[in-house]
């Protein structure tokens, strides 16, 4: 454990809204791939799923937000299957466009020894408990 993040550099993938296998090599969100590691996956959406948009990102325990932030996420789509939808709405242009809200406010590591106080990602700026923001040298 070191800069507050657990193995930074393993990771995994997990999908949200997909109804499918939490089994090793398939949406298992407690596998961990480490760097240069090959990790084969299958996960196989089920015939009668529902259409729409889904989506997946990485998910390695104590590292996802990080990842997550650094673009490791995407959208899945899951095709209607043909002839279930009318003519003119299945012949419109589809454009898939995927939007993230990273917020950078995480809840203060324990080494640093002042519990209940946020962390924000610009430089060494700190939110008192009275919602003040003070400036903190790096050894404070």
């Amino acid at each position: 454990f070191a800069n507050g993040f657990c193995d930074i550099n393993s990771t995994n993938l997990h999908t949200h809204g997909l109804h499918v296998s939490p089994k090793k090599h398939s949406d298992d969100v407690f596998a961990s791939t480490p760097p240069g590691g090959i990790e084969p996956m299958r996960i196989q959406v089920p015939e009668y799923h529902m259409a729409g948009s889904f989506w997946y990102h990485a998910h390695r325990h104590h590292a996802t937000s990080a990842q997550a932030a650094g673009g490791a996420l995407g959208a899945l789509i899951v095709a209607d299957p043909a002839g279930a939808l009318p003519p003119e709405v299945a012949s419109m242009i589809e454009k898939t466009l995927v939007v993230t809200l990273i917020d950078l406010r995480i809840v203060a590591f324990p080494q640093f020894g002042q519990p209940g106080i946020e962390w924000l990602s610009l430089g060494n700026l700190w939110k008192n408990q009275d919602g003040q923001y003070v400036q903190v040298a790096k050894d404070e």
